[in-house]
């Protein structure tokens, strides 16, 4: 097996077999694959079924997959490559166990760094700021056997500024970066560009040196997420340079929270009025954070339980756990473990404010509003005398959305259009409304429903057991009580 993750070099590189310790036979010298029969007598593969050395079960290898490969290294140390290409010999295609090559690219740790590139010493300290099981994806490939893979594994691509990250786990392989060798030159990996802007420090997950003060309180990092800043900060450095001021402000932390939007640079309109300075008249002036009735008391009211007197709304709210985490600070902390993964909360604060300002813009329950538009022409379908009506799905057929979530924190099952079953005939919603003289009417719903989508925030609906489970965890504790009082250095918004 040829030595993994070095810089290239100019002599030809030597093959190493397996050894026992693998529970692999010894391959032949007709086993080698040189470099020159890559292309010329093989043939590409998308995809190959072997099976387990540890367990004994088959898995596929597809072209694209995260890999371990056979190594005596431990779980932290593991051998990764990502598969690019997958070949075997032409003469062998309709064998029944043909020799198999891969070409892959590297995975290297930190070790690996340490290790390997010596002579690259401006990188040696940064990486005491990677994880145990963190990955920097390098451009070094080689061809190897197919015998040499273990089984398949995940890297999960993790970059800091997204604002919906993967769950990462101790336990789990990610990638914040990438190496590029030429002529054993380095460019730093994409991490030390979504270091924190303050002290150029990139985020430390697992500390090696782990201290109670720094990981909890020091080392913890506070995000804004308006588009044009989209950045991390640490707690200590926003301390020594950005505090809010001491000034009297008119609403708490928790409603100017609700004014920092991730989609607008901004604040929202609606709490906008409550993230400045209480004037000394007017009716802000009056406004008492300890007193039981405040100004923002009704919007809040709307949101968690429904627009009262409304009809049609009463009950329909958000509920307590979507608004009570979008009015949290978006954190991330090292070594976390339980309540949120070490990507930090930004994924359901973001959504959850997504989900308020969806609210207050009128499009709620979006599907359900299209419905009652639809039900509406249906009607004047059937004043017209026409004999048939018209579903969501046949409506919508021109437009073709998916209107279903990713994940657990969208509905699967109530506010989504319904698909076309199988063997389902859509009618053909312009000819059913030009037979009814109602083809305006139907261009003008369509637009309604266009305009409608291209204006709302979310193709999507609450799920509402898992947000009831982020409600329990405001009962266990609050971010905010912790969270000091400082301010985005970019766009000195609320974080």
């Amino acid at each position: 097996m040829p030595p993994k993750r070095r810089p290239p070099r100019a002599k030809k590189a030597q093959t190493k077999k397996p050894g026992r310790e693998s529970g692999l036979e010894e391959w032949s010298a007709e086993a080698v694959l040189e470099p020159h029969e890559w292309r010329a007598e093989t043939i590409g593969l998308t995809h190959y079924v072997c099976r387990s050395l540890s367990t004994g079960d088959s898995f596929v290898v597809r072209v694209g997959d995260d890999v371990e490969m056979v190594s005596e290294d431990g779980p932290d140390n593991i051998w990764l490559a990502q598969v690019q290409q997958i070949r075997c010999r032409k003469s062998d295609i309709d064998e029944s166990s043909p020799m198999i090559w891969l070409l892959v690219r590297w995975y290297y740790s930190a070790a690996d760094l340490a290790d390997n590139l010596d002579n690259f010493a401006h990188l040696l300290p940064a990486t005491s700021h990677f994880a145990p099981r963190e990955r920097t994806l390098s451009d070094k490939c080689d061809i190897q056997g197919f015998t040499q893979v273990k089984g398949c594994a995940y890297v999960h691509d993790w970059c800091e500024q997204e604002l919906d990250p993967p769950e990462i786990g101790r336990d789990h392989y990610f990638l914040r970066g990438t190496l590029h060798f030429d002529d054993r030159r380095f460019n730093c990996p994409d991490v030390f560009d979504d270091a924190c802007t303050l002290c150029k420090k990139p985020y430390s997950p697992y500390p090696k040196i782990e201290s109670s003060c720094d990981t909890s309180a020091r080392q913890t990092m506070h995000f804004c997420p308006r588009p044009k800043c989209r950045r991390w900060f640490h707690r200590a450095c926003l301390e020594d340079g950005s505090l809010e001021p001491p000034i009297d402000y008119i609403a708490p932390r928790d409603i100017r929270f609700l004014a920092v939007d991730p989609d607008i640079q901004d604040p929202h309109p609606v709490f906008k009025p409550y993230t400045f300075h209480r004037p000394t008249g007017g009716k802000m002036s009056n406004v008492d954070h300890n007193s039981e009735s405040q100004p923002w008391d009704k919007v809040l009211s709307e949101l968690t339980h429904g627009k009262a007197g409304k009809q049609g709304t009463v009950g329909k709210g958000l509920g307590e756990g979507i608004v009570k985490m979008a009015m949290q600070p978006i954190l991330r902390k090292p070594n976390s473990e339980g309540t949120f993964s070490i990507a930090g909360n930004v994924r359901d604060v973001v959504l959850a404010r997504r989900f308020v300002y969806q609210f207050l813009e009128g499009w709620h329950d979006i599907f359900e509003i299209i419905k009652e538009r639809v039900d509406a022409f249906n009607a004047q379908l059937c004043a017209a005398g026409a004999s048939v009506s018209l579903s969501v799905s046949e409506i919508m057929a021109s437009f073709d959305v998916d209107c279903r979530g990713s994940d657990d924190s969208y509905s699967e099952s109530e506010g989504t259009v319904p698909p076309k079953e199988k063997g389902e005939v859509l009618q053909d919603a312009n000819k059913v409304a030009e037979d009814a003289g109602l083809k305006s009417l139907l261009d003008i719903l369509k637009w309604d429903i266009e305009d409608g989508m291209n204006c709302t925030r979310l193709l999507a609906s609450p799920y509402p057991p898992y947000w009831e489970k982020k409600a329990e965890l405001f009962m266990q504790g609050d971010f905010l009580s912790s969270s000091p009082a400082v301010m985005c250095p970019l766009c000195a918004g609320c974080i």
